[in-house]
């Protein structure tokens, strides 16, 4: 499952072969398709005068928290759970160190946001966690983080 791992143990992540890696492509895709229905379940519309008028939160919510929380959940917690854990067989297709990653991920955001939507971010703590085992990196579930929320940003301005 890990694309960035040579014979001789882990490589150097290529950023070629992420872009080029139809999982990862799905999951850019996913993007869009997951704030369509945000957008209708919400009745919201995108409001790009947020960046302008809310520059620092911005930042935060699209840069600081997704590279804050990728390197705790993904990089220290589902590390440490894939060492610990090496011997766990995956649970359809994904690693008992992703799922519980993703989990705790999930019950974090209960702490500011409301349940159904903190329980809602389980998912794609699992798609952040999916690339993380696939190429030893915490740095595709960065980019995607970041581009999901950046979304989110825009149309959901109770939230975040």
């Amino acid at each position: 499952m890990n694309e960035g791992a040579g014979k001789g143990g882990p490589t150097v992540m290529r950023w070629s072969r992420v872009g080029s890696d139809p999982w990862f492509l799905a999951a850019l895709l996913a993007g869009p398709a997951g704030w369509g229905v945000v957008a209708v379940w919400l009745d919201a519309t995108p409001d790009v005068s947020r960046v302008v008028s809310a520059p620092g939160l911005f930042l935060l919510v699209v840069l600081v928290y997704p590279l804050l929380e990728e390197l705790v959940f993904r990089g220290l917690l589902q590390g440490w759970l894939r060492r610990h854990w090496a011997r766990a067989g995956p649970v359809g297709g994904l690693t008992w160190a992703n799922v519980c990653s993703a989990l705790a991920f999930a019950l974090t955001h209960l702490i500011y946001q409301p349940w159904r939507w903190a329980m809602l971010v389980f998912f794609p703590g699992l798609i952040f966690g999916f690339f993380r085992d696939r190429y030893d990196s915490v740095w595709p579930g960065v980019v995607l983080h970041s581009y999901y929320n950046l979304g989110i940003f825009l149309l959901v301005p109770r939230l975040v």
